[in-house]
């Protein structure tokens, strides 16, 4: 799933097989440690009521923002403030914050920049579910851009992280 990634998110096709095969349509399928909402989400495609819970709260909003149903306006209004923050991104090439990335490991200075300047840009929105949809849509690439345990920050220019971000929210658009 491209979308909202999760560490141990489970493939839909399996989950769609179990609750089918293990449940009548209306029934409740619950998910105690429901992650990213998953098996929440494909309990709601087959008809089912569903009830998750987490202790991951990143996991719990990913979770909410899969679940719930999008208006046309809501939809229209992320893709137009994406598109906004994508091009913001264009002309903010360095940030206050710059001369902390200088100590960064995780990330390579001009990454970490663009991270910072992708957040600040998001926190400008005023509509909260649209900022938190738009955070949510962010974090993937934390992971995506940094360096991880025995591999290295990939080698990207400037650009690479505002077109991931552009791209990740147009396929969150579509999935909704």
């Amino acid at each position: 799933d491209e979308r909202l990634d999760y560490p141990t998110q489970k493939p839909e096709a399996l989950l769609e097989r179990i609750i089918n095969a293990s449940s009548s349509e209306g029934d409740l399928v619950a998910d105690f440690f429901c992650g990213s909402g998953t098996t929440l989400a494909e309990a709601s495609l087959a008809g089912h009521r569903s009830f998750g819970s987490d202790l991951n709260a990143v996991g719990l909003r990913i979770a909410r923002h899969r679940t719930s149903r999008k208006s046309q306006i809501f939809l229209e209004s992320y893709a137009r403030a994406a598109a906004r923050i994508h091009e913001e991104a264009k002309h903010r090439r360095d940030t206050p914050f710059g001369v902390l990335a200088k100590g960064e490991r995780r990330y390579p200075p001009h990454v970490l920049t663009q991270l910072i300047n992708r957040r600040a840009a998001i926190e400008t929105e005023p509509h909260s579910g649209l900022r938190e949809a738009l955070l949510l849509t962010m974090s993937p690439l934390l992971t995506k851009f940094g360096s991880r345990k025995g591999r290295p920050a990939p080698n990207v220019n400037r650009r690479a992280i505002r077109d991931h971000f552009l791209r990740r929210a147009e396929l969150t658009t579509d999935s909704w």
